[in-house]
């Protein structure tokens, strides 16, 4: 399958490309810029295995098939896009999913989380075989051999368990660490405005109902930032789109699936339906996937995932009726073999 982008650095980028080439002053401060965060933002999210091994493929190439897929989306609607959208696109596209990344002081804090403790005793309440498995674990009649495996067993429980905290609380987390870290940056600041707080929104919003994209949800259309006029929720569609149709083999390639062994059927069947893509077509009149997939549960997860699509391509539709925007992309049509 063709692949969406071939780009080895965030520079290669349509979108970093079309910012380096604004004239003025302010775009030619954000470029280099833009492209030192995002290599920090490469750097840290390779952390992101320590805690979420079972996870599909985040790294380098992700985020940079991500920003690509930004400006296919786009398409010439790029040039309609000022320096601070364009900077504000790109480093979303490399920080929205920092929050899969865990900090060592988040992690030695969780056995004192609140929202962690909830979250599992829900999660307990849904695996049955992690009581069991503990309760085997307790017997002092086991061999050694057998309480070996139990407490492998158990580990892969608990990574599990780590793992889907991770993904549902991700979005709150990166905006927490954007501001924590980049809220007195200079390198992001223009007109004596940080841009810390916009990127913080529009990094959570990829994890938030399609609903909470609206002014009066602090989305606005006409966000001032010095002398710019940004769109956060057109932005917000961009982004949401970009990620979800970022759906091929490059995020769940053979060599690490082959070195993971899954105890949580949620991060099995995001890899498997992954694998099952066979190609692809995005443009502004059609996105289609064919998928050929090798167990009906997989084709039932991949057909869920194609309707979360044509809900975002709802969502987009709707926020760019709402504003000066044509739409973004055309219909989906989900194509199996």
């Amino acid at each position: 399958m063709t692949r969406i982008s071939k780009v080895t650095n965030v520079r290669e980028t349509r979108l970093w490309l079309a910012l380096s080439a604004r004239s003025g002053e302010d775009g030619q401060l954000l470029a280099p810029n833009v492209a030192a965060l995002c290599t920090e933002a490469v750097d840290r999210i390779k952390a992101m295995y320590t805690y979420a091994p079972q996870y599909t493929l985040h790294d380098d190439q992700y985020l940079l098939r991500t920003t690509e897929l930004m400006g296919r989306i786009l398409g010439d609607q790029v040039e309609q896009l000022n320096v601070i959208e364009l900077s504000l696109l790109i480093l979303a596209a490399f920080f929205h999913d920092q929050g899969m990344v865990l900090s060592a002081d988040e992690f030695a804090s969780l056995a004192e989380d609140a929202d962690y403790q909830l979250f599992k005793n829900n999660w307990l309440l849904e695996h049955p075989n992690y009581g069991e498995t503990s309760a085997q674990l307790g017997k002092v009649e086991l061999a050694t051999d057998r309480k070996s495996q139990f407490a492998q067993h158990l580990a892969e429980l608990d990574a599990a368990l780590l793992t889907d905290f991770i993904r549902v609380t991700h979005g709150h987390r990166i905006a927490n660490f954007i501001l924590a870290s980049y809220g007195q940056d200079k390198r992001i600041e223009v007109h004596k405005t940080n841009l810390s707080p916009f990127l913080a929104k529009l990094c959570e919003s990829h994890t938030l109902n399609g609903d909470a994209l609206r002014p009066t949800k602090g989305f606005r259309y006409d966000e001032q930032i010095g002398t710019y006029a940004v769109n956060m929720p057109f932005l917000a569609v961009v982004l949401r789109l970009a990620d979800i149709l970022d759906f091929d083999r490059d995020r769940t390639p053979e060599a690490l699936l082959k070195s993971i062994h899954f105890t949580s059927p949620i991060s099995l069947h995001e890899w498997e339906k992954h694998r099952s893509v066979e190609g692809w077509h995005i443009s502004h009149d059609l996105i289609r996937f064919t998928v050929k997939c090798k167990h009906p549960a997989y084709e039932a997860a991949t057909r869920k995932y194609m309707d979360w699509i044509d809900n975002e391509l709802s969502t987009a539709i709707q926020v760019c009726r709402m504003q000066r925007w044509p739409r973004l992309l055309g219909q989906k049509v989900s194509c199996f073999k």
